[in-house]
């Protein structure tokens, strides 16, 4: 209680002060003008004494405040402030209805503050979701394996590959590096695509690779906001493909890693053989 009320004391002694030099300057100042300037506008002078008064004013009622949470303490209630500094320097301050205010936070430094995972969602919508995508219509030939497939553009045959996924090999030259999970996730792929179907081409940095593959999403529709309708986003969503970065093309992908980071903590699809985990570790 002692401590409260030295507290209270405090605040008041440090009010009190501030108040005499801000309003000491202020009335001589008015004064001089009153003596030594007896030809200044009337009305200016009269303008200057209501703002004079409406300040004090101000600073009075603060006073009041101030005696009535010394009071308060006394009576044996809490004080409303912190401590005396943060009264004076802002951090908890008084407005004319005495309730505290809080501090103003529109410069606040929120550089240290946590940072939170993004979602799918706001991956989609990050930079350049307000650039219309630029879509390459083709029609699907034939699937090569998980991540590669046949497909016409106009009257050419090309061969594409996902960008930013990587499948199992399945159909190697050198059959020790194909696994029965490449077979597996080429099958899944051959599920999706289908021969004739329209598929949506969208390029990133660079269009080959130097094995002169087309590198492209893959979007089953012209609904480029939806990663539901990019094959190389389903493939790792479901589990048959992993996130494999390949730059400069790398638009999507942290949009791969979160996927394939969610599949692999469900199990979804191949991750629920240790052999396929295993061979993406390695």
């Amino acid at each position: 209680m002692k401590g409260k009320i030295c507290l209270a004391i405090i605040v008041i002694i440090f009010g009190l002060g501030i108040f005499m030099l801000m309003h000491g300057d202020a009335g001589l100042s008015l004064q001089t003008k009153d003596g030594y300037n007896q030809t200044e506008d009337f009305g200016r002078e009269t303008d200057a004494s209501f703002s004079l008064l409406s300040e004090l004013g101000k600073d009075f009622k603060n006073f009041l405040t101030i005696g009535a949470d010394l009071f308060r303490v006394i009576s044996g209630g809490e004080s409303q402030f912190n401590n005396g500094l943060a009264v004076l320097t802002g951090n908890e301050a008084i407005d004319n209805s005495g309730d505290p205010v809080p501090p103003d936070l529109d410069n606040h430094d929120t550089s240290n503050q946590e940072k939170t995972t993004p979602t799918v969602a706001e991956l989609m919508a990050g930079d350049g979701a307000d650039t219309p995508v630029q879509l390459i219509e083709a029609s699907v030939e034939s699937v090569v394996d998980g991540d590669t497939f046949y497909a016409v553009i106009g009257n050419t045959d090309l061969k594409i590959r996902l960008i930013g996924v990587d499948t199992p090999e399945s159909v190697h030259a050198d059959d020790s590096k194909n696994t029965v999970w490449g077979t597996y996730a080429s099958d899944y792929t051959k599920t999706i695509l289908k021969e004739g179907m329209m598929v949506y081409l969208e390029y990133d940095e660079e269009p080959t690779d130097k094995y002169g593959r087309t590198l492209a999403y893959v979007w089953l529709s012209e609904d480029t906001s939806d990663p539901g309708n990019m094959l190389n986003a389903i493939l790792v969503r479901d589990g048959y493909a992993y996130d494999k970065v390949f730059r400069p093309n790398v638009k999507y992908a942290d949009l791969f890693e979160e996927l394939r980071v969610s599949a692999q903590n469900s199990g979804a699809g191949l991750w629920a053989d240790e052999g396929f985990a295993a061979l993406w570790e390695g």
